[in-house]
């Protein structure tokens, strides 16, 4: 016989009591508009026996209230028990959803934290990771009062890399963390480039809690880049204003390559912005997507340009740049003055990896591989340490 204590007793009693889990019609709408096995879960346990019943969202975005099956099935009891042959099982069973402003959405609430009840309500095991992603995208749905988006252009970009906008005080976030705050310097850059905007999220007093640069590229098409966010929660406001309108965001937020995502659909996209190139400068922002720029045609963009660009990836402001020129194999020249012209393979060659064959009548640079074969006719000769087409050694040494 099993013995228990006074708090296992309880627990007990109360598990063993279990109703349909009928949960309010805006707690299923929510759910509907979150990706995530957590909330495909909890739309799958509606009307599903459980302890927890009368599942309802709060008026905040930290909390959701529902109702013990054992207290519901007691209040039932309470109206209705005295009816011959009342069940409350069966009642609950039939009943559709109450309306919102239904008694029943007050009988012996009780208040509890998004992540806490996911893991109280749901038998099914899910990471913490997984409850977390699912807990930000629930407050994300939220619209907090006083929180608003803006679009911002021309100095209203440059402003938006203040700290003295942002919200709150420094912290481990990554808007307080962006390598590119307060260097105005370097975002300067910007005010150049065509139908750019920055996407703000900002509270009540018009303080940053959230930015992200809005391109139009060539094709007209609108691409959210990296969003940089104080709260986790933020970032996924960002997120379903890009699903709201239309526009291409980021698979994963990071800088550099990642995949964008339209209408739920991962691509590969690849996509030009226009940019003046009498704008150019010597000093450039650390740009996250479009960091390939086409100094020939005036376009940043997202892939390799085929000619001579910059990479802008350096966070003081410096830059890489590649000249366009390949060498006889294909590969890119990085430095021309390390290269030299071959008559013989017509095109350039490493001066590190070229022989100089001269003598009378025959002067160029050759690579080492192009003589070794024999199939271009050069030959070595071990007397003289020297490289000769094979048919001029033959004369030389038929004349003497």
């Amino acid at each position: 016989m099993k013995l228990f204590n006074y708090i296992e007793f309880v627990n007990e009693a109360r598990g063993d009591i279990k109703c349909p889990a009928i949960i309010s019609s805006s707690f299923l709408k929510k759910c509907k508009t979150i990706e995530s096995p957590v909330s495909d879960a909890l739309i799958d346990m509606n009307r599903k026996l459980s302890s927890y019943t009368l599942i309802n969202d709060n008026l905040d975005c930290e909390t959701i209230q529902y109702t013990e099956s054992e207290r519901a099935i007691d209040q039932l009891n309470k109206q209705y028990g005295k009816v011959e042959g009342f069940s409350p099982l069966k009642y609950m069973q039939r009943m559709s959803n109450p309306d919102p402003d239904s008694h029943f959405w007050n009988l012996n609430r009780v208040d509890i934290k998004v992540g806490r009840f996911v893991r109280r309500f749901l038998t099914q095991q899910f990471t913490d990771a997984q409850i977390e992603d699912f807990v930000n995208k629930w407050k994300s749905s939220f619209q907090i009062e006083g929180e608003n988006f803006e679009f911002r252009t021309g100095n209203g970009i440059v402003e938006a890399y203040d700290t003295t906008n942002y919200h709150g005080e420094e912290g481990y976030n990554p808007l307080w963390n962006s390598c590119m705050n307060n260097r105005t310097d370097l975002v300067d850059f910007y005010l150049y480039v065509k139908d750019l905007e920055m996407l703000v999220l900002v509270d009540s007093e018009s303080k940053i809690m959230g930015r992200a640069l809005l391109w139009t590229d060539d094709e007209g098409r609108k691409l959210l880049d990296r969003v940089y966010y104080i709260n986790d929660k933020d970032y996924y406001k960002f997120i379903n204003l890009a699903k709201e309108n239309g526009w291409y965001y980021k698979k994963r937020n990071i800088s550099g390559g990642s995949a964008w995502i339209l209408n739920g659909i991962e691509q590969k996209v690849h996509s030009k912005i226009k940019y003046p190139v009498e704008s150019i400068s010597d000093l450039f922002p650390y740009v996250d997507s479009f960091y390939y720029l086409d100094d020939k045609n005036g376009f940043l963009m997202n892939y390799e340009p085929s000619g001579s660009y910059y990479v802008l990836n350096d966070t003081d402001g410096q830059y890489e740049y590649y000249s366009g020129v390949y060498d006889v194999y294909g590969n890119r020249v990085e430095d021309e003055d390390e290269y030299i012209f071959s008559k013989t393979q017509k095109g350039l060659v490493s001066l590190y990896s070229a022989e100089h064959v001269e003598y009378d009548g025959f002067d160029d640079y050759i690579h080492i591989s192009y003589l070794e074969n024999p199939k271009n006719g050069f030959v070595f000769d071990e007397e003289e340490q020297m490289w000769y087409k094979k048919e001029d050694l033959e004369k030389i040494k038929s004349s003497k």
